[in-house]
């Protein structure tokens, strides 16, 4: 059977060693404490079109001023600095979308540290068993965290210390916006030997509107064989219809459609008729250029690949143009 275009990337190194140390000095400099203050300060709101007004504000003055600072002490190379400068929007902007998604309610001054992965993206579990170990954060708020990675031990521990009133918040009707996953663990926790597939449904399309991988994976994992397959086969197609409505998916969001793709079964991939739009979009979506053209190369043969490599040069291009365009990038 022919590869795939996302099995072919999978096989591409993804980051070469120099720009992996950049990323290294890059979440260094953001768990600075002082730095990470002044970022908990920016106004930050979800909306794609709201973004960038983050970076119009005194706010990110200060965080930007900041970064020069910091940056200067850690080495005198001046192209070094540059590039180290070039990307600390992207990584103060990964750090205000987590607190928007995982911690809405807990306090800034508890955001301390966040735990990174080596392509420069907060690893959400370890992050979240950081905060986890916080006695000063009401059980409430730690729980409703835990449910959101799906920290099966964890969201145990806590079931245990808490007070009665604590689960019945859970059990009634509140205005937490991860509710259907909530539910799901709570009659985990009750003990139920059998907890109904609705449970497991409904807090599968809570994870995966709310771009929640972690919860999307392990919900995933718990389910049998071919269930799992059914379920990748369904939410994938809820992918396509998300690419369609929306102008711009989260990293997050990308990886569950990754995810989903390689869950589906071969039958479910033959007969899935967007299969060939999802994969496309997936790798217009990736923000590493050399790759996503070397896996076209791989994928795509003479005579069309001097046609189509001009069409998707200039798709790419104009993508991520739209989605940083400001002033500082142009520059």
């Amino acid at each position: 059977m022919q590869k795939s275009v996302l099995e072919l990337y999978c096989r591409l190194p993804v980051f070469s060693l120099q720009k992996m140390s950049l990323i290294r000095m890059r979440t260094i400099l953001c768990n600075n404490q002082q730095f990470l203050e002044l970022i908990m300060r920016c106004k930050f709101q979800r909306r794609h079109d709201n973004k960038l007004y983050t970076r119009r504000g005194p706010e990110w003055q200060a965080v930007q001023e900041m970064a020069n600072e910091l940056v200067s002490q850690m080495c005198n190379f001046i192209k070094l600095n540059e590039r180290i400068m070039e990307f600390v929007w992207p990584v103060c902007y990964r750090i205000m979308l987590w607190r928007s998604i995982y911690a809405p309610s807990i306090g800034n001054q508890f955001l301390r540290h966040f735990y990174w992965t080596d392509q420069g993206r907060i690893d959400n579990r370890r992050t979240a068993k950081h905060l986890l170990g916080n006695q000063n954060i009401s059980v409430r708020k730690r729980f409703v965290l835990a449910c959101s990675v799906c920290l099966g031990k964890e969201i145990q521990e806590m079931w245990r210390e808490m007070s009665s009133d604590d689960k019945m918040y859970f059990r009634a009707e509140n205005r937490e916006k991860i509710r259907p996953l909530l539910l799901f663990w709570v009659h985990t926790m009750e003990g139920a030997d059998d907890v109904s597939r609705q449970f497991v449904n409904g807090a599968c399309t809570c994870a995966f509107d709310k771009g929640l991988l972690d919860a999307v994976k392990y919900l995933l994992a718990i389910s049998a064989e071919d269930v799992r397959k059914d379920m990748a086969l369904v939410y994938t197609c809820r992918f396509h219809n998300k690419i369609r409505e929306t102008s711009f998916l989260e990293e997050d969001e990308l990886d569950i459609g990754y995810f989903l793709f390689f869950e589906m079964s071969d039958e479910n991939r033959r007969n899935y008729s967007g299969l060939v739009t999802v994969e496309l979009t997936l790798l217009l979506h990736f923000s590493e250029r050399e790759h996503f053209l070397n896996v076209l190369d791989k994928r795509l043969q003479p005579p069309l690949w001097g046609m189509v490599i001009a069409m998707f040069n200039t798709m790419f291009l104009n993508y991520h143009l739209e989605i940083i365009k400001d002033d500082d990038y142009r520059k």
